[in-house]
């Protein structure tokens, strides 16, 4: 055999061992394509639930927020509640003070309007002063 036909079988093992070599390059960079696609996709859907995420914790802080508010609310309903409760028992006790007042001035309101009248009667039997110093 001639150093051609030598060479060139000596070379099929090496093309058959290049040949799956290249193929098993080409499988790692499709594998490596895939996994990139993959960990976009991962990435994607990652962004996308950390908005999701995001926007709930919004929703959360502001049912927080209401949820004090309305306890605030409720707090300082209670207490108007209890002050407009004292004002009518305020209001109920000084109606019954007044009450109680008109029953001790009807009787000094009666006996007020008797003395006036006999003050009337007595002045009107009484001759006038100018009159008097006539009489004298």
């Amino acid at each position: 055999m001639s150093l051609t036909g030598q060479s060139e079988e000596a070379t099929v093992p090496l093309r058959k061992t290049l040949g799956e070599i290249q193929q098993a390059a080409n499988a790692a960079i499709l594998s490596s394509e895939a996994a990139a696609r993959g960990m976009a996709g991962a990435i994607l859907v990652g962004g996308q639930a950390w908005q999701t995420i995001k926007v709930l914790v919004e929703a959360l802080e502001q049912m927080a927020e209401a949820t004090s508010q309305i306890g605030t609310s409720a707090g300082q309903q209670a207490t108007v509640t209890a002050q407009i409760s004292q004002a009518m028992r305020d209001i109920d006790q000084v109606a019954r003070r007044n009450v109680a007042a008109i029953y001790q001035v009807q009787p000094a309101a009666r006996n007020l309007t008797m003395l006036s009248n006999r003050l009337a009667g007595i002045v009107a039997t009484e001759p006038e002063p100018a009159e008097r110093a006539r009489s004298r």
